[in-house]
């Protein structure tokens, strides 16, 4: 399950930032050589940029799920590994004193 959990955040994340990518190079690719926008038309202009921030704000969820999820995937690990350890010696796992 970790490693599902795991292989799902780097899909999400790669997904995000290709889709950050695909926005950048066309806003790039838009620019001209004083560096505005240049744009076929103000409805296209709109329709265009509501677009684009609609699609910087999904790459963004989907970079979040996906570190999310691979975090997940390394603390389940850490919990798997513990209670591994419980069952082989029948004992808790030994505990740090708490300083203060």
């Amino acid at each position: 399950m970790a490693m599902l959990l795991k292989s799902i955040g780097v899909i999400l994340f790669i997904i995000g930032l290709i889709i950050r990518y695909i926005i950048a190079r066309n806003r790039f690719n838009r620019r001209m050589v004083t560096g505005v926008e240049l744009f076929k038309s103000y409805n296209r202009f709109l329709i265009i940029r509501i677009l684009e921030k609609f699609g910087r704000l999904i790459a963004f969820i989907l970079i979040l799920a996906g570190i999310f999820f691979f975090i997940m995937g390394i603390f389940e690990n850490i919990h798997h590994a513990s209670i591994a350890r419980i069952d082989v010696s029948g004992k808790l796992p030994p505990f740090r004193r708490q300083l203060g």
